[in-house]
């Protein structure tokens, strides 16, 4: 996709926008294609990033431009990411990461609710740990906050939804006590209602 191609999307967030349908235009930015040990890789993937943040900026809409793609469990993904961030960190407004919480692969199917608490409350603390560690070769003016971008649960013969509220508000509560993140685009009442009457698994 050329960012010229937008051009039409660009015009009926505009209309949409003058139309009090929204405050706020979040655009995702992903570059997980892009990700590969090719040379300039990162190069070439930092001038389509700055291309479409030119094109989105000039399009008088004041987005939010959200970074994302990277595999925090993957090293070579990570240190990927953090030079992009280096060399366009000024061309977006926040980092988006994706998280499956815990995974199947994480907890074993005769877990007890106790066991699969600890291993719900350990994957937050994971995701806290890892994104700090993504941060941790990049100079702190080049910094952006986390946003959750998409984010998974996975409770096994998950039957009883309250408790599964319980862990969702564990986590997330985690989450907001790391100033670095940012929770404003989940709407964390109305998330939790569905979860407890059994209506909701990711978000």
């Amino acid at each position: 996709l050329e960012p010229g191609a937008l051009m039409p999307v660009l015009d009926e967030l505009r209309a949409a926008k003058n139309a009090g349908d929204f405050e706020t235009v979040y655009v995702e930015l992903d570059v997980r294609g892009f990700i590969s040990k090719a040379a300039n890789s990162v190069e070439t993937a930092a001038e389509r990033v700055v291309s479409f943040s030119e094109t989105l900026r000039s399009a008088d809409l004041d987005p939010c431009l959200i970074l994302s793609g990277v595999d925090l469990l993957e090293n070579f993904s990570r240190l990927w990411f953090q030079n992009l961030i280096s060399i366009c960190a000024d061309s977006v407004d926040q980092v988006g990461v994706s998280w499956a919480i815990p995974g199947e692969k994480a907890t074993p199917s005769d877990a007890s609710a106790v066991d699969s608490a600890v291993i719900y409350a350990g994957a937050g603390e994971r995701l806290v740990r890892l994104t700090k560690k993504l941060y941790a070769d990049i100079p702190e003016p080049l910094t952006k906050p986390v946003v959750l971008t998409s984010w998974a649960y996975v409770y096994p013969g998950q039957t009883n939804h309250r408790a599964s509220a319980f862990y969702a508000a564990t986590f997330l509560d985690m989450l907001a006590a790391e100033p670095r993140f940012t929770l404003q685009c989940l709407d964390l009442s109305a998330m939790l209602t569905r979860t407890a009457n059994g209506d909701w698994t990711e978000t």
